[in-house]
């Protein structure tokens, strides 16, 4: 789902427990022709695809779904951060999906009704749902967070009765603070059906079949090494990195293309070891720097075909936030989750096409 994006689910449900803003716009919600409440869907909706998806396998994840800043003994101080393209270490708040109940009725009451079931007695007493759980260690909260519960219970009675976004909204303060900040009545295009579409692998930009020429870069206390390897898909350039000590390792040809006309990239890749995180950059000439992350891990799948539309990558620094297809550079790199030890092999880029 396209959105203006943030991992962590709380930021797109906080908001909303005060302010009804299912028939109004700013600038930026019209140039999407969305609302910022349709944002907050498709937030949601986004993490439960991740969750029917599920790329480092956690328990029962698709019945449950939802990542948000919670309690966690993962974490040091015992509470992080924790999100779609973020930390996702199978730690779960039950107002992730709860607190979404205004946008996802649904799911969020499915979700809701599959915790209780299953782990009532550990998760609910006589002041509602704790806080948060983890199947894969087996951990399950004993305390209450009081802003996420907050959060979950008001965004149950808006989703009732609207009763919240009624009392608050009727403050003439805050009726001029969205008008001064610019936003008036939504005016939603009916966008046109568009036709069925497929992505198309097309010519071979770099088989990736070596080390050679090849420049390499990495984090303080990381580090790798960059070689051809033979593979069943025949040669191929493998990247063994430690994570241990640092955040990232990267690498890249130092080579540009022209990519005018076609709609991505495609390449072969696997990967094995810790659950990290793959970063596909894309850099024009103007310095402006678009990527795509996705997590490392691929499990017993093997060998994966991965297409990487430019309409799926978002701007990540530099620049401006068009890119300039005539001339770009293409980086790779992975970045730490859990860290340690790990390859990723990767073979055949390619240039992706559009056919209608």
């Amino acid at each position: 789902y396209e959105y203006y994006f943030c991992p962590a689910l709380f930021t797109h449900q906080y908001s909303f427990c005060w302010l009804d803003l299912r028939d109004l716009q700013d600038k930026y919600t019209k140039i999407k022709n969305i609302t910022y409440f349709e944002n907050s869907r498709r937030a949601a909706l986004s993490h439960i695809e991740y969750a029917k998806e599920n790329p480092k396998n956690f328990p029962e994840y698709g019945p449950i779904w939802g990542l948000t800043d919670c309690g966690c003994p993962l974490h040091s101080s015992g509470f992080g951060g924790h999100g779609v393209l973020g930390n996702d270490d199978g730690t779960v708040a039950v107002s992730a999906s709860g607190a979404s109940i205004m946008f996802t009725p649904k799911e969020s009451i499915a979700c809701l009704r599959y915790i209780y079931t299953k782990y009532g007695d550990k998760m609910y007493d006589e002041f509602g749902f704790r806080n948060a759980f983890n199947l894969k260690t087996g951990w399950f909260d004993t305390n209450h967070d009081m802003l996420n519960k907050g959060a979950m219970l008001t965004a149950i009675e808006n989703y009732r009765s609207g009763l919240i976004w009624k009392l608050f909204m009727k403050n003439p303060e805050v009726r001029s603070a969205l008008k001064k900040a610019g936003f008036r009545k939504a005016v939603i295009e009916k966008e046109k059906q568009a036709a069925p579409s497929k992505f198309q692998v097309s010519t071979v930009l770099d088989p990736m079949e070596s080390a050679d020429n090849l420049s390499t870069y990495r984090d303080k206390g990381a580090s790798m090494k960059a070689e051809k390897v033979k593979s069943e898909k025949g040669n191929a350039l493998q990247v063994s990195y430690d994570l241990s000590g640092g955040k990232w390792v990267g690498f890249h040809r130092p080579v540009h293309y022209n990519m005018s006309g076609f709609a991505g990239i495609s390449f072969d890749y696997y990967s094995e070891g810790p659950d990290n995180n793959i970063e596909v950059k894309v850099e024009d000439a103007h310095g402006s720097v678009f990527g795509f992350i996705f997590p490392s891990s691929t499990g017993n799948s093997g060998w994966i075909s991965k297409n990487i539309p430019f309409e799926d990558m978002w701007h990540f620094w530099g620049g401006d936030n068009k890119l300039n297809l005539s001339k770009v550079q293409i980086s790779f790199a992975i970045s730490k989750d859990e860290g340690g030890t790990g390859r990723f092999v990767i073979r055949n880029l390619c240039k992706l096409k559009k056919v209608n």
